[in-house]
């Protein structure tokens, strides 16, 4: 009885664990079931290289501009060959 009392403690534990996770990723906290943007690095990496070459922060704006436009959409990211 204590072994089955103990597994229904890990079950529900579980399961509450499941619908924090659940709770943080709606709000925008956390990536728990589905993947995060790709090529968010590469933004980051554009910055840097803004520092040394001014003209490359219109090409941030567009790429940003560009993710934003898609989210609103709610369209999956094509990827390109």
């Amino acid at each position: 009885m204590r072994y089955v009392l103990g597994l229904l403690a890990v079950v529900v534990g579980l399961y509450l664990l499941h619908r924090l996770a659940t709770y943080a990723e709606q709000r925008g906290w956390v990536y728990y079931r589905s993947k995060p943007p790709r090529g968010a690095g590469s933004v980051g990496a554009m910055r840097v290289m803004s520092l040394f070459d001014p003209t490359i922060e219109h090409v941030i704006e567009e790429v940003v501009s560009d993710r934003l436009v898609i989210d609103e959409t709610g369209e999956p990211l094509r990827e390109e060959e």
